[in-house]
């Protein structure tokens, strides 16, 4: 018998087929055993629910798979949304490392950190790669507020053993993450992820050893770093080794990489990415602010280069998937009609193919079935059906009444759509984490 049963239209990206061809089930019936979808049924031919707890999802709401935001800076959190204004380093220097900083004391982490979780879940982030600090008893905070309030989550501790400021830098960075990983917790749906900060803060000697220690770990761990972020960034590297996926990849740590932004990578190096093993997390609301460019997700996705998507807090101002989203939408619109050198005779005007385009429902996929594949988690993750998690959203689009503005001629499809656009944290009405309502 299963523990959970819920009765909803679901709307999901397909496993198979093109990349965001979208899958509505109506009227189905999805029964949950141990955190694991056991059954997905039409409704009446599900039988007896017996003892199982009975949720509903009334149109014209609806169910979804849980969003997976592969880059968010937990510490950062507090001061998202302001000194956007700053050029990078001097954000940093004003803002991050400030912040980071703070969380050395763990009364101040377990503070902090119990709001980011709380404010993810409520915006319907069921899995989140956190960046966290170079402290490794803030980090193991962060990680112990995931399995308290029930939320799937990597935690990386960050790593940074050169060009950092005075009083946050690494004397011994790999006895850190071995310490990190010694006291990390016992958990099914919190875990351990590899985490240099990126090239210019790490010796290519750490990167090595930092290789030697996730191939001891039981399966390996997930890699996460930052590469090809901004042209200050490349530059940077130019100075010192060379190119970062070059470095990371003769260091051994392609293979399991979540690579944040890669905003500046040609497609030879994307096709490094492919054939190294490792996924890219698409930031676009922060590279509008930092990136000096935006990322090419239909160039990587022909390229068959996995993609997944991140609000990359606090470079991203917006918590919210819904908002990457969009912003990941928008920013393909830019990057096809170009906002540069326009033309005003419509005839001259110069055009991008139309294939550089993302629609909503490939932007969908990216927060979805893109993240869990960065993850090596499709078979588990990203879409609802039988032998995966059942981490999932009950949608309820009526609840934002002044935002979605709904008609009785809406169908499935265009509710979904208005709710991508326009639906925020008081729309998801449930949130469900390997099966447990969070």
């Amino acid at each position: 018998m299963v523990d959970t049963i819920v009765y909803a239209t679901i709307v999901q990206c397909a496993e198979e087929g093109e990349v965001g061809n979208m899958e509505i089930l109506p009227n189905r019936v999805v029964g949950v055993k141990d955190g694991v979808v056991a059954w997905v049924k039409k409704e009446g031919e599900e039988g007896e629910v017996g003892d199982a707890v009975v949720v509903r999802v009334d149109p014209p709401g609806f169910l979804c798979p849980g969003l997976i935001d592969i880059h968010y800076h937990a510490p950062q959190d507090e001061y998202k949304g302001t000194g956007l204004d700053l050029p990078v380093m001097q954000w940093l220097d004003t803002y991050t490392f400030p912040a980071e900083k703070r969380m050395d004391d763990v009364k101040i982490a377990e503070t902090e950190y119990a709001r980011v979780v709380e404010t993810t879940l409520r915006n319907g982030t069921t899995t989140c790669v956190y960046f966290a600090t170079i402290h490794v008893d803030g980090s193991l905070e962060l990680a112990r507020q995931c399995i308290t309030k029930g939320q799937r989550a990597f935690i990386g501790k960050v790593t940074m053993d050169r060009n950092s400021p005075e009083g946050y830098i690494e004397s011994n960075p790999v006895g850190a993450v071995r310490d990190f990983l010694k006291e990390f917790p016992e958990s099914d749906i919190v875990k351990p992820i590899i985490t240099p900060r990126f090239l210019p803060t790490c010796t290519v000697e750490t990167l090595k050893r930092l290789n030697e220690v996730r191939r001891e770990m039981s399966g390996g761990l997930l890699v996460t770093t930052h590469v090809a972020e901004s042209v200050d960034e490349v530059m940077f590297c130019d100075a010192l080794e060379g190119r970062d996926l070059g470095v990371l990849r003769d260091c051994g740590l392609l293979d399991g990489a979540v690579l944040a932004h890669a905003v500046h990578l040609s497609d030879d190096e994307l096709e490094m990415v492919r054939d190294g093993g490792g996924g890219i997390a698409h930031c676009p609301l922060s590279n509008c602010f930092f990136g000096h460019s935006i990322f090419r997700v239909a160039d990587a996705m022909k390229l068959r280069v996995p993609v997944g998507l991140g609000t990359d807090v606090a470079g991203g101002y917006d918590p919210s998937m819904l908002s990457a989203i969009r912003h990941a939408v928008s920013s393909s619109h830019i990057l096809t009609h170009g906002a540069t050198d326009y033309i005003h005779t419509p005839h001259q005007k110069r055009f991008l193919s139309k294939e550089t385009l993302v629609s909503y429902p490939q932007a969908f996929y990216l927060a979805t079935l893109g993240s869990a594949k960065c993850l090596k988690l499709d078979s588990k993750l990203g879409t609802i059906a039988p032998g995966k998690f059942f981490d999932a959203l009950a949608v309820d689009p009526t609840a934002a009444p002044y935002r979605i503005h709904l008609t009785p001629n809406d169908s499935v499809i265009e509710v979904f759509q208005k709710w991508l656009n326009l639906g925020d944290d008081r729309t998801i009405a449930r949130v469900w984490v390997n099966g447990v309502h969070v």
